[in-house]
């Protein structure tokens, strides 16, 4: 039946603002195939508390932070569990770094803690330029390794790019078998050889080490195993994203997908719900 572009339908349109950030840089890529020739640039970051950051180009999900609509604090990522945390000021944030964003508002938040962590990637003038990562719930931990979800974002997104291989939905989570580790799910709409599987799960075990210190060295002294993988059919993620919506009660404009779970008990929940638990499953592991 073909594919129907935006275009088909707008043929003037020149922007589409849209989340490009966190867990939806995942798509980002393949929404410039169906988008071809239209800039795709990033709405900013707000929510019903207040409005963060605004947008100053395409194709980067950074945007700057809205120095004119509220005052915000920020608390460094690795001092959030400190009983009396140093919390900066926004020209005191340092590019690279990890941060939560404490909102205060006009409305009455004081020190709010939206627990949005965001990366600083720049300054413009005084102001920083944040992007987006993830939500601080979205952290899994089995050994201290404390794995996020854009790490797991970037590394899939990285080895997608390494090796060709295209995976339109995917999730991680832990669990334990006969060591612990995790398993990443994929959605592969087409064949894909044994031999992808394990180049594809070896790519993203690389760039996950590479962007996490502690889940390096828990590989290396054996306390987790190396990341399996699991293909599962497109009726599996339709079922978990009507079994999400049920449990939250939202609608399906506002589903987000998990590309990571931190609950161990997802794995048996999902198959069970998809009507897998009891079928032998695609799966490769280093």
């Amino acid at each position: 039946y073909g594919q129907l572009a935006p275009r088909d339908v707008w043929p003037n349109l020149q922007v589409m603002a849209c989340w490009t950030g966190g867990s939806a840089s995942a798509y980002i890529s393949r929404l410039r195939e169906i988008c071809e020739g239209i800039t795709i640039c990033d709405h900013g970051l707000h929510a019903s508390e207040g409005r963060m950051t605004m947008p100053l180009a395409a194709e980067t999900s950074a945007g700057m932070l809205e120095i004119g609509t509220h005052f915000f604090e920020f608390l460094p990522v690795e001092k959030a569990d400190s009983p009396d945390p140093h919390v900066l000021s926004a020209w005191e944030l340092t590019p690279g770094r990890e941060y939560y964003i404490l909102l205060t508002t006009s409305s009455g938040f004081y020190r709010y803690n939206i627990r949005d962590v965001v990366r600083c990637t720049g300054f413009h003038g005084d102001a920083p330029l944040l992007e987006f990562l993830h939500k601080g719930a979205h952290i899994s931990s089995i050994t201290g390794e404390k794995i996020s979800e854009s790490q797991v974002v970037e590394a899939v997104r990285a080895a997608q790019a390494d090796s060709g291989l295209c995976t339109t939905q995917f999730t991680m989570t832990p669990e334990w078998l006969d060591q612990p580790g995790y398993t990443l799910y994929v959605d592969l709409r087409r064949h894909t050889e044994s031999t992808q599987l394990e180049r594809f799960a070896s790519l993203v075990e690389q760039q996950l080490c590479s962007r996490n210190e502690e889940y390096r060295e828990k590989r290396q002294t054996g306390r987790l195993s190396a990341i399996r993988m699991r293909a599962l059919p497109e009726s599996a993620w339709q079922t978990l994203q009507q079994t999400r919506l049920k449990k939250s009660g939202g609608s399906a404009e506002q589903y987000k997908h998990p590309c990571l779970m931190p609950d161990p008990e997802f794995r048996s929940v999902f198959l069970q719900a998809c009507g897998l638990a009891g079928e032998p499953l695609r799966q490769t592991h280093l």
